[in-house]
């Protein structure tokens, strides 16, 4: 990154290099933000997720549980047979999460498999890691120390299966595939966050996990990467209607509006993604709809970068052809009035899971698709909205939301220091 200037290398000594992203106070609070920083007070703030504390009859099973196990090795435990009837117990939790988590429709097709049932799999999964975690827990603190030997669960792959299945109430075979596609298969971007399971055998019989990754994983997005790699058929079908899902969550959560798209426009002007009309106070924005995947590491920024800022010079087409042809919306797309006959008109690209920092040019700015809706939602006036946004009072606050700081990591005696983005 710092060859592609994106990093700044300051040398601090002969044997210590700081690297820095260049920019100012702006570009810092647009790192909080992609790092799921939110400010904590003022009109955007939003209440930051509580842990949820196990109710007394659960902490009573996990007791039980613990009482059950019997210890293994130095450091280790043994739980035999399975904790059934905490995992279904915790299976209604993670069903809840998941579904949540998941913006796309369950009936999208994975290949040999749905999102629902990938949806079905990983609930099933991520509440056999959480009673697992939560039982390393309880059993460190009843004996003092963590049981290392016993912290990542390894059991041969059709136990997984079959487990998986019982729990989840999906078909075995599916399961056997879900499975497969959550296996670690070396690909350029190797991620436990994505591919949890890491088998130790060539045969991939014997399946290790760490329960730590699928509680923290972006599940939808991790399984359309492994998609775009293993079945990039399916992946370029399940991304044709993002900006149908975007329009229909714009549609759902902000009725006061209407919303309009994709129009086609005289070639070679591009189509309009989406226009957003609000009659009752002469306001229209003209939208840029971006829904980029998320970069895998920071070699892929650069070029989602260049994906979702290609939409300035889409809207800069757009708008010069609307101009001379203010009338072109009311006469061929069903526009009440005349694009020059609104008091109000924007121009923006709105971006979705992967927005970077860019100045307004020319009068058309990025916002983030997230932002955009709660805006819409609240307000009734098209134009306060906007105005709102293009504060972008939304962004974290330097030493009110979030400080930075500097770690460092040292090989033969030469050491590195990067910034590192913690919330308040």
């Amino acid at each position: 990154m710092w060859h592609k200037d994106r990093y700044a290398a300051e040398l601090l000594s002969p044997s210590l290099v700081r690297f820095t992203a260049p920019g100012g106070a702006r570009e810092r609070q647009v790192s909080a933000y992609q790092k799921g920083m939110k400010p904590t007070e003022g009109q955007f703030h939003q209440p930051r997720p509580q842990k949820e504390d196990l109710s007394p009859e659960m902490e009573s099973r996990f007791a039980e549980l613990v009482d059950r196990c019997r210890k293994r090795g130095a450091i280790g435990f043994k739980c035999d047979p399975p904790p059934w009837a905490l995992w279904r117990a915790m299976l209604p939790i993670y069903q809840g999460r998941a579904a949540a988590a998941v913006r796309r429709p369950n009936e999208l097709s994975l290949g040999d498999y749905t999102l629902g049932d990938f949806k079905g799999v990983y609930a099933a999964l991520m509440a056999v890691c959480a009673v697992h975690e939560y039982l390393c827990f309880r059993w460190s603190a009843r004996y003092g120390f963590y049981p290392l030997e016993s912290a990542i669960p390894v059991h041969p792959r059709s136990v997984w299966r079959d487990n998986l299945s019982v729990l989840s109430g999906i078909a075995a075979d599916i399961c056997e595939k879900v499975v497969g596609d959550l296996t670690l298969d070396g690909t350029r971007w190797c991620d436990l966050h994505i591919q949890p399971f890491v088998a130790l055998d060539a045969s991939r019989y014997q399946l290790a996990l760490a329960p730590q990754f699928p509680l923290h994983s972006n599940l939808d997005e991790n399984i359309l990467r492994v998609c775009s790699t293993r079945r990039p058929e399916v992946f370029d079908a399940a991304t044709l209607d993002k900006e149908a899902g975007m329009r229909a969550s714009l549609e759902k959560q902000c009725p006061h509006f209407v919303f309009r798209g994709p129009l086609g426009l005289t070639r070679p002007a591009p189509d309009i993604d989406m226009v957003v009309t609000d009659e009752a106070n002469s306001a229209i924005a003209i939208l840029e709809l971006k829904w980029i995947r998320k970069p895998f590491g920071p070699f892929e920024i650069i070029q989602r970068d260049e994906d979702v800022l290609k939409g300035f010079r889409q809207l800069k087409e757009i708008r010069s052809f609307l101009t001379k042809e203010p009338s072109y919306l009311r006469t061929y797309r069903g526009l009440p009035r005349p694009l020059d006959a609104y008091q109000y008109v924007r121009y923006l690209v709105v971006a979705r899971d992967h927005w970077p920092w860019a100045v307004p040019d020319d009068g058309i700015a990025l916002i983030d698709f997230n932002e955009f809706r709660l805006a819409l939602s609240r307000l009734q006036n098209l134009h306060q909205a906007i105005e709102q946004l293009l504060a972008y009072d939304w962004l974290p606050v330097e030493g009110r939301d979030f400080t930075v700081q500097y770690e460092s990591g040292s090989v033969n005696g030469v050491s590195v220091e990067v910034e590192v983005f913690l919330p308040h």
